[in-house]
């Protein structure tokens, strides 16, 4: 799927599940859960242990994720990034 040929509502009903689903498993410190998404790439660096020790010092500081805002999507051949 070329996301970057989409409108931004039909890449936001794409990235709104999954971001859903890393905010959620953050929360639970589920590295599973949340790696679920990744490519492999992604997940040779992030570790188990690096997951749940980014969670526990931003949970501790900041605390939980709440609510998000769409700000804008940014295209690139390829690809496209979501702020």
């Amino acid at each position: 799927m070329d996301l970057a040929q989409k409108s931004d509502e039909e890449i936001l009903a794409v990235i709104g599940p999954i971001m859903d689903n890393l905010m959620e498993a953050s929360t639970a410190i589920d590295y599973e859960r949340h790696t679920r998404d990744f490519t492999e790439r992604a997940k040779s660096v992030l570790s188990k242990s690096a997951l749940e020790s980014i969670c526990k010092q931003y949970q501790s500081t900041k605390g939980f994720f709440a609510k998000r805002e769409f700000v804008a999507v940014f295209r690139r051949p390829g690809s496209v990034a979501v702020v």
